[in-house]
């Protein structure tokens, strides 16, 4: 976890902010490649829906990775806290 999430947790709850972190996931960009998985449209409109939703529910101090489960035309992302390793 980065120092920046440590210190949105461990602060103030009492805040107008929340702070997260997000890996995109394996973007057709030119960094990604042609081998990545996601278009990038797909994967931006699932950050914006998980930023979104984080909002709204008051999250913060929290790490979201595409979800193993996402299909391609689909971005799902999972707070990696409640994912089991």
């Amino acid at each position: 976890m980065s120092i920046g999430l440590h210190r949105a947790r461990v602060g103030d709850a009492n805040t107008d902010y929340s702070v997260i972190c997000m890996d995109p996931g394996w973007v057709k960009t030119r960094m990604g490649g042609d081998g990545a998985i996601l278009e990038p449209h797909v994967s931006i409109s699932g950050m914006l829906s998980t930023i979104h939703k984080a909002q709204k529910n008051g999250e913060t101090a929290k790490f979201y990775t595409v979800s193993a489960s996402s299909s391609v035309s689909i971005c799902a992302f999972t707070d990696t806290a409640t994912v089991q390793r």
